[in-house]
């Protein structure tokens, strides 16, 4: 099977608003496995809707911007260079903040 690297950038310019602060490309979907790329904007408005997988761990990492991820359990920064995995039994929040 051929792969094809996957330019962020490029992406990051193909995103789909989900919600005002919420935009989204996805970039693999396989059977067994997803990844795609989401943008947190900062400043939207609160909005009491969260994208949950239930059925899915997911891991976050921040390329540009900083922002939050709150959980059950607390804040946790999200910076540049930071990964945050998220078992699918969490509820977490994440928030872009700049």
């Amino acid at each position: 099977m051929m792969y094809t690297p996957i330019r962020v950038e490029e992406a990051a310019r193909e995103l789909t608003p989900l919600t005002e602060e919420i935009h989204f490309k996805d970039l693999v979907s396989r059977p067994n496995f997803k990844a795609g790329l989401i943008a947190f904007r900062p400043g939207g408005t609160t909005d009491p809707k969260q994208i949950n997988h239930p059925d899915k761990d997911v891991v976050c990492y921040v390329i540009r911007g900083k922002g939050r991820l709150r959980t059950d359990g607390g804040n946790s920064p999200a910076r540049v260079g930071y990964a945050l995995p998220r078992p699918s039994e969490d509820s977490p929040r994440f928030c872009g903040i700049g």
